[in-house]
């Protein structure tokens, strides 16, 4: 490869990186737009505490204080290891006051659950140094250990299973309400006033 083609090649990593990363943060700062100033609010801010938890080992939470009547929040759970995508919970929807100080919620809940497979690749080889060992010395064990010896590879492959429901609750403004289980965990909402 002369140095004109390889410096074009190099030319053309660098583009392509600079347009990875600009998309990269192009989409992960692509969300909603805050609701406009004129959006209906509500009479007080409200803390929306969304906590899951599976038997008493607490998951995670997202928290988010707003007095806007239009809500949307999203966010990550704990990791589970190192290795493997957190799950996501998101929440939208929109909370309106009634009379006698309930709250009217219609929401839309998603969590998105990484599911990790692994696969192994199996191939045999073989040990020249064994055989030329065995040969020598006629041992049966140095024998066996000439024939050829399986090797592998472990994929690991993780996919995403979204899971949505959406629904309307009256809430008592400081109470928790258990909005979902599934998957051995319970997802649960709090809605407090907070001045």
């Amino acid at each position: 490869m002369n140095l004109t083609h390889l410096l074009a090649a190099v030319a053309l990593l660098g583009f392509t990186q600079s347009a990875y990363s600009q998309a990269s943060r192009k989409l992960s700062s692509d969300g909603a737009p805050p609701p406009p100033l004129s959006a209906p609010t509500l009479s007080t801010n409200y803390r929306l505490t969304l906590t899951a938890k599976s038997g008493d080992k607490a998951l995670g939470e997202i928290s988010v204080l707003t007095c806007a009547s239009a809500i949307e929040a999203s966010g990550f759970l704990t990791k589970q290891a190192d290795d493997i995508a957190a799950t996501t919970l998101s929440i939208r929807g929109t909370l309106t006051e009634q009379e006698g100080g309930s709250l009217m919620l219609s929401y839309t809940f998603g969590v998105v659950i990484p599911v990790v497979s692994q696969s192994l690749s199996t191939y045999s080889g073989s040990s020249s140094q064994r055989s030329a060992a065995g040969s020598k010395t006629g041992d049966t064990k140095a024998d066996a250990e000439a024939r050829p010896e399986s090797r592998g590879t472990v994929s690991r492959t993780i996919s995403f299973k979204d899971c949505i429901s959406s629904g309307a609750l009256r809430v008592k403004a400081g109470n928790t309400y258990e909005l979902v289980t599934m998957g051995g965990a319970t997802y649960s909402l709090t809605i407090s006033p907070e001045l």
